[in-house]
């Protein structure tokens, strides 16, 4: 997949922050509610990269921001190079492409059926899954509280029964028993669509496929990059209760911790 790049000759320069060391090998643009954002922070952690990390105010973006990427969106990777790198699914490529060896556990699983499978699932990730889910809760991006009716609930009950169709009875993660690609893109939004639909429609998503889905989410629930880069769920629904939408990014409520 071609990634998308610029160059900003009027960018700031190269720089680390101080939660950061100086071994940083690129700099990451992010907003803590992103769930695109969040893709590319499990991709980072789950392949060891140092990063320096910046957080943007997507709501009021900054002049600064817009230099090193003139569309304004989030998640953004800085090389050292100053090339900059922006949509989320060609960033976790691009550092599973760039970030190799023992000190860089790939994202993308050796085995080939494993890694069709991976490709196949992120191909239909944003269509599928995600597009059903955001219409669970409330169609585009905003909520809607109550029983969003059958028809959305079998929709999104389809999508989940062919995440579990591609796994094997003994899969751990979606594509064997490591994490790859397909978990890193998928799970952001099954996070905030799981407390989204227990939130507004009174529904748990694990019980929404058979087994091997809601064992997939434990599993996943358990590692301690996805626990530490977790959104605080408070602070989470504090404001999407503000603005009913999952895809207002200030920080009025969320804050610069480590997601």
């Amino acid at each position: 997949m071609k990634k998308k790049k610029s160059k900003t000759p009027n960018a700031p320069p190269f720089a680390v922050e101080e939660e950061s060391s100086d071994a940083a090998l690129c700099e990451f643009y992010t907003h803590s509610l992103c769930p695109y954002a969040h893709r590319v922070s499990l991709a980072l952690a789950f392949k060891r990269v140092p990063h320096a990390r910046k957080h943007v105010d997507v709501s009021n973006k900054p002049r600064w921001f817009l230099q090193v990427n003139p569309r304004g969106l989030v998640p953004v990777i800085r090389t050292r190079e100053r090339e900059v790198l922006n949509e989320s699914i060609d960033l976790c490529y691009w550092l599973d492409a760039s970030f190799v060896g023992e000190n860089h556990p790939p994202l993308m699983p050796s085995d080939n059926d494993e890694r069709n499978r991976a490709l196949r699932l992120v191909k239909a990730a944003d269509g599928g899954f995600i597009a059903a889910g955001l219409s669970f809760i409330g169609g585009g991006w905003g909520f809607t509280e109550g029983d969003p009716g059958d028809a959305r609930r079998a929709t999104l009950a389809a999508e989940v029964a062919k995440i579990e169709d591609q796994m094997d009875d003994w899969d751990t993660f979606l594509c064997g028993v490591d994490p790859s690609v397909a978990d890193v893109v998928l799970w952001p939004f099954v996070e905030r669509f799981e407390l989204a639909m227990r939130e507004f429609n009174d529904t748990e998503l694990a019980e929404m496929g058979g087994k091997k889905f809601s064992r997939w989410m434990r599993h996943m629930k358990k590692l301690p990059e996805v626990r530490r880069l977790a959104p605080d769920e408070a602070k989470l629904l504090k404001s999407w209760r503000r603005t009913m939408r999952l895809d207002y990014f200030d920080y009025e409520t969320a804050d610069m911790d480590d997601p």
